[in-house]
């Protein structure tokens, strides 16, 4: 009984094991069925969404481009001149843009509103009427590559592009603008900024010597006055085979600019001497010798240059050593020889009608006459007696000189040449010339009248030809004259010139025979002068009181060595102004020996300095340069200030006096084409630029 109950429980257990496995499979089933039905429920309604979120950003987009639209619409009807409607309805695909319009003077306020079923977009933009319109009608917008044309290429429109835009041979043509973007630009490789020093550009200092007139052997017997303007008349013999008399009127300070006339040209005339003075209207008047007829000749200009005048014979009998002076009247008072010392009187302007009296008729009397009238209107003249070799003075009496009082001032050997006079403050004569036998130039102070009574000084010994002497705003002598060599000038620095100083202003060659000397506004000494070496006629003006010779520093430069091998584009210098210079050419030079090259085809590149742009106080000029030369590394070059010599108006190069730029040095010139540099005395300040790319517009 026990083994038969014990097999039935187990049947027992084992069915209901069976029944429970298979409920517990059906549970989670219909739970993982369950499941999967939430998480496809789930992903389609993200799905769904997401769809929607899309759909909704279409829409927005769509509508924001509707009341862009809009704004459109009403900016083109505006430029084309209309007054579109406000509000202005506008279908848009499936978008509708409602634009207003408010007016406020010139500007008008545009908002657009766009809108597509729930869904609204709103624009508002502001423009003036007043303001010029720039508009680009894009024909081609390319990029670094740029834009090559060619075979009759034809582009309708406007093309920007960030490279060239080059068109080819056979008629490439762009109908709208043409615009490139703005290349690599170059970079500074040399500069140099300290500015502790000014220097000029166009000046000089000490004396100014200008080479008036180079057409032949000419330049002889000058006699130098002042126009009202201050420029200098010149009249001069033409020594070569034309033998005629000349006239220059300088047009500026310096007599770079003049005009020059011949006066007379009937035979050999103008020799042996000139003599000018400036008549009250302003023009020249001119006593003269005609070597050809013997006779003493006077010329009135009637115009500025004396291309028009009237010519008088005064005296047939000669007229040689002629020396003039105006009266009160304006009529011409001339002292000559003819043999004796005589003396015309011109009664008219023209001296058709004059008076001729003899004051000195002793011997062979009368050369190298000099003129000058005293506070009473009559004449005082200097001259040699060739027969006694002797220095005499005449004190006229009356207008006439009949009656005189004649004196010899100086019988110490043989003096024979070039007297000049001139009055003192105390109305007593001041008398330079030459004694023959030692060839040196003496100074005479009379000390009364007739000169009777008198003080006498040797003041150079290396001779004293050719002696023209004024007297200083201080009353003291001085006297320009040829010491066989050169130009020189004394300044007396005392009433008996027993002390002076003595420069040497032009040496030049064989120069300063024939001077002329006359005082400017500013107390400074203008001289008329022959240079024989060249035989021409030159003019010299002193800058300071005892003529100093001259250091020009009208051309200027500034070397510098790259540090490398590039093409140069561009400088900047560190510039100002004294009054209004001329333009000036800035010029890249190679070196030759330490200084700018004078060779022509060494000159790399040029550019105009503009001198509008140049203030009175210091700033930085840019400088673009015609072509872009390519330099070599740790080569020297020289950047070369290029202009005219004019002390009144001139550029100042600011720069370093402690020389402190390592890669080069300043130098200044008289001409840069002739060379003869020396140094400045410092560094200029300037930026050098190399290197870059550009891009180009070419061929269309």
């Amino acid at each position: 009984m026990f083994k038969t109950l014990k097999v039935y429980l187990s049947i027992e257990l084992n069915k209901n094991m069976r029944t429970k496995n298979g409920a517990a499979a059906l549970i989670v089933l219909i739970v993982a069925l369950a499941i999967t039905a939430v998480m496809v429920s789930g992903f389609s309604f993200l799905a769904n969404r997401e769809i929607a979120v899309v759909r909704q950003a279409e829409d927005s987009n769509r509508v924001l481009q509707a009341a862009e639209s809009g704004i459109e619409e009403v900016i083109t009807r505006l430029r084309a001149g209309g007054t579109p409607p406000s509000p202005l309805t506008l279908p848009v695909g499936s978008a509708m843009a409602t634009v207003t319009v408010t007016a406020a003077g010139s500007q008008r306020t545009i908002t657009s509103v766009g809108t597509m079923g729930n869904i609204t977009r709103t624009i508002q933009v502001v423009v003036d009427l007043n303001v010029t319109e720039s508009d680009f009608i894009y024909g081609i917008q390319v990029g670094d590559g740029g834009l090559t044309m060619a075979n009759l290429a034809r582009v309708n429109g406007s093309v920007y592009s960030d490279g060239d835009i080059l068109g080819g041979n056979n008629g490439s043509r762009i109908t709208g603008d043409a615009f490139v973007a703005v290349g690599t630009p170059p970079a500074a490789n040399q500069s140099w900024t300290t500015q502790n020093a000014d220097f000029s550009v166009g000046t000089s200092t000490g004396s100014i010597v200008t080479l008036v007139d180079s057409s032949g052997d000419i330049g002889e017997y000058t006699s130098i006055a002042l126009g009202a303007d201050g420029f200098a008349r010149i009249s001069y013999y033409d020594t070569s085979s034309n033998k005629d008399l000349k006239f220059v009127r300088c047009t500026n300070m310096d007599c770079t600019a003049k005009n020059i006339a011949t006066l007379d040209s009937s035979g050999d005339v103008g020799y042996r001497y000139t003599s000018i003075a400036i008549g009250s209207d302003g023009f020249a008047r001119i006593s003269y010798y005609d070597n050809t007829n013997d006779d003493l000749k006077f010329i009135r200009c009637t115009n500025a240059d004396c291309t028009t005048k009237n010519t008088v014979i005064v005296d047939t009998s000669d007229g040689q050593y002629s020396s003039m002076v105006l009266g009160s009247d304006d009529f011409a008072r001339i002292a000559y020889y003819d043999g004796d010392l005589n003396f015309a009187r011109c009664l008219d302007i023209d001296c058709t009608t004059k008076n001729i009296t003899e004051p000195d008729d002793v011997g062979d009397t009368g050369q190298y006459t000099s003129i000058v009238l005293g506070s009473d209107g009559f004449a005082r003249i200097s001259y040699i007696d060739t027969s006694n070799d002797d220095l005499k003075f005449a004190h006229c009496l009356n207008d006439d000189c009949t009656s005189k009082n004649i004196s010899t001032v100086d019988s110490s050997g043989d003096l024979g040449r070039n007297t000049s006079i001139a009055l003192g403050a105390d109305g007593f004569a001041r008398i330079s010339y030459m004694k023959d036998d030692t060839e040196d130039l003496k100074f005479v102070r009379c000390t009364d009248a007739d000169c009777s009574t008198k003080n006498i000084a040797t003041v150079d010994t290396s001779e004293g030809a050719y002696s023209s002497l004024e007297l200083g705003s201080d009353g003291f002598g001085r006297i320009s004259f040829y010491n066989g060599s050169d130009l020189a000038f004394v300044r007396c620095t005392n009433d008996d010139c027993t002390t002076k100083t003595i420069t040497t202003p032009d040496t030049a060659g064989d120069t300063g025979l024939y001077t002329s000397l006359i005082f400017g506004a500013d107390g400074f000494g203008r001289i008329s002068y022959y240079d024989s070496t060249n035989r021409d006629l030159k003019f010299l003006r002193c800058l300071d009181a005892p003529c100093s010779t001259p250091d020009y520093q009208v051309d200027v430069a500034q070397s510098f060595q790259p540090t490398i091998t590039d093409r140069v584009v561009s400088a900047e210098i560190y510039i100002k102004k004294t009054g209004t210079p001329a333009n000036a050419t800035l010029r890249l030079i190679e070196d030759s020996g330490g200084s700018p090259s004078t060779n022509a085809g060494d000159v790399l590149t040029t550019s105009t300095i503009n001198a509008s742009q140049v203030t009175g106080s210091y700033g930085w000029l840019t400088i673009s340069f015609s072509s872009t030369p390519t330099l070599t590394v740790n080569t020297t070059y020289w950047l070369v200030v290029d202009t005219v010599l004019d002390t009144a108006n001139y550029f100042i190069w600011g720069g370093d006096s402690l020389s402190g730029y390592a890669r080069g040095t300043g130098k200044k010139s008289q001409d840069y084409t002739v060379g003869a540099w020396s140094d400045i005395g410092g560094d200029l300040d300037f930026k050098l630029y190399m290197g870059g790319a550009d891009h180009k517009i070419d061929s269309l």
